[in-house]
């Protein structure tokens, strides 16, 4: 037989075929066996999502139940039993003074079965022989804050967890897509005629490939959240903080932030204690460390611009105060607060300007509430009385050298240009809060009214006293009995509104404030030895310095200051 005539198999080439076929056939193969992976994970993370969605419902549910019983607890304390038990031991006392031995022993009988109705006046909270009212902050801590902390952290590591099964049940969402779209590109392959069926494999490999590495990628990324331990010892600290006990708070934190060293919220109220102890650079790192891990909030950048503020930081503090404006712009602290870092950098001008503008944004903001019928939030009202008081510090260093609550001397551009700015601001800030609070507008005019020089006493006055007789002075002892301001002056009208604030070391006691509307028929238009009580309602006043500020329709009128001592 020839060459020619024998028998040959023909040889099938590869672009076309049964080889080509099962190399569709098994690349779509492996390719369904990645999506059953895919979807399997899918499952696992769409289950674990809504697993701590469900955690994360259910401890929010627990943790406003446990704050709604823990404040009627604290409220019935105070102003129920509390109240009932002083009322019985007065009358127990006054038995006493009258000789009514019988009856005394009855009113001290009711006021210990009242004290049985409060956990918080009795022992730890309350010993009547060593103190004068319960320890309510402590009472609360223990009660109930410490755990709706707790229960709060709980809520948000659920929620975060929830948010990182969410994002990773979307990526492999994604990623069953894009193999939808590869088996697609393979079924194409294997009806193309031509050589293009090699561009659809090529695409469909580089697909998976992609996914492939994309999806063990996500599957292999660690999902942790807090661990118990760090947030019992956070919730821990957050109540000796709230009972001022700040020191063990940061010993607390501190153990928290052993366990988990990025909890951002423990680093914050770490940082928080630090301000309290007049620490601000440890509170300035604590800051930093909760930006970095995630704590983006204006008040966290508003309070680390503080902290820098106080370490002279001032370009920092202009800075990172701008960058928390952004985030939160109707915050009024942060914006006097940048007004103070201006003025202490020696940026004159542009500090008047931005409390100008502070100022006048705190107007529009009480004429909207009151518009609507509402009262401003409170938040406003500490803004601009912490602004004065953050002024008045900043002058205080200036004179002497006393920098609490201020920069360090040497850091402030000290020329006479910025300490007179800042008395003439921190007298604006007051006069805009007395003016605000009274007539919903910013103070207007001049003071019209000439009040000389406030003198102190704790003699009663009347009209009819003697006031040569008056023996005044600048301290006393704590007593029951009020202290009263007098003073000479000219050119009050009828219906003038005047009002007395009482400072005591350096922060207003709103219990002691004094709001008068002024009558010639009383006084008359101009005279001498006016008088105002000081009275906390029969109650001592407590030891400390006292400064008195009064206004006349809302214009800082005339100051003073006493001490009390025990």
């Amino acid at each position: 037989m020839t060459r020619e005539m024998q028998p040959t198999t023909p040889r099938r080439p590869w672009f076309g075929g049964d080889h080509f076929e099962q190399l569709v056939a098994l690349l779509m193969t492996l390719v369904l066996i990645q999506t059953a992976v895919v979807t399997y994970w899918f499952t696992l993370a769409d289950d674990s999502n809504g697993d701590a969605g469900r955690d994360a419902q259910i401890y929010a549910i627990q943790g406003l139940g446990r704050r709604a019983a823990g404040n009627i607890q604290s409220s019935y304390a105070q102003t129920g039993a509390y109240q009932r038990w002083v009322e019985m031991n007065t009358l127990a006392k006054l038995a006493d003074q009258k000789g009514d031995t019988a009856t005394a022993l009855r009113y001290r009988a009711l006021r210990d079965r009242v004290a049985q109705l409060s956990p918080a006046l009795q022992p730890p909270y309350f010993n009547p022989d060593a103190q004068s009212e319960p320890n309510i902050s402590a009472f609360e801590a223990d009660t109930y804050l410490v755990e709706s902390v707790a229960l709060y952290e709980r809520f948000a590591n659920q929620s975060n967890l929830k948010q990182v099964w969410f994002d990773r049940a979307g990526a492999f969402t994604v990623h069953l897509t894009l193999l939808a779209v590869t088996l697609f590109l393979f079924g194409l392959a294997s009806t193309a005629k031509s050589r293009v069926r090699w561009v659809f494999i090529a695409v469909g490999l580089a697909l998976a490939s992609v996914t492939l590495v994309w999806m063990v990628s996500v599957q292999f990324q660690p999902v942790s959240g807090l661990p118990e331990e760090a947030i019992k010892a956070y919730a821990r600290g957050w109540g000796l903080a709230y009972q001022d006990k700040q020191s063990q708070a940061i010993a607390a934190y501190d153990e928290a932030l052993q366990i988990a060293p990025t909890y951002a919220h423990a680093l914050r109220e770490r940082a928080y204690a630090h301000f309290d102890l007049d620490e601000s650079a440890d509170a300035a790192a604590d800051l930093e460390r909760a930006r970095a891990a995630g704590e983006k909030s204006g008040e966290v950048a508003g309070n680390l611009a503080w902290a820098y503020y106080l370490l002279g930081r001032f370009d920092d503090a202009i800075a990172l105060n701008r960058v928390a404006l952004k985030i939160a712009p109707d915050e009024m602290w942060i914006q006097f607060d940048l007004g103070s870092s201006l003025l202490a950098a020696g940026q004159v001008s542009a500090a008047q300007a931005q409390y100008v503008n502070s100022m006048n944004q705190a107007a529009r903001a009480v004429a909207a509430a009151r518009a609507t019928g509402k009262e401003p939030p409170s938040s406003l009202w500490w803004a601009i009385d912490a602004s004065a008081v953050d002024l008045d510090a900043l002058i205080q260093c200036l004179s002497n050298q006393k920098c609490k609550g201020a920069p360090p001397f040497q850091s402030i551009a000290s020329d006479d240009p910025v300490k007179r700015a800042a008395d003439d601001l921190r007298v604006r800030m007051k006069e805009l809060a007395v003016a605000l609070e009274y007539t919903g507008k910013p103070p207007a005019g001049s003071v019209s009214a000439v009040i000389e020089p406030l003198k102190f006493t704790q003699e009663p006055l009347t009209n009819a006293i003697d006031l040569g007789a008056i023996e005044y002075a600048d301290t006393f002892t704590s007593t029951e009995e009020a202290i009263t301001i007098s003073f000479d002056y000219a050119g009050l009208k009828d219906g003038q509104l005047i009002v007395v604030k009482v400072y005591v070391n350096g922060e207003e006691d709103p219990h002691l404030r004094v709001v008068h509307e002024w009558s010639t028929s009383d006084m008359g238009v101009s005279g001498k030895g006016a008088y105002l009580p000081i009275s906390a309602g029969g109650l001592p006043l407590s030891a400390g310095a006292y400064r008195i500020e009064m206004f006349v329709d809302s214009r800082l009128a005339q100051q003073g200051s006493f001490t009390v001592e025990e």
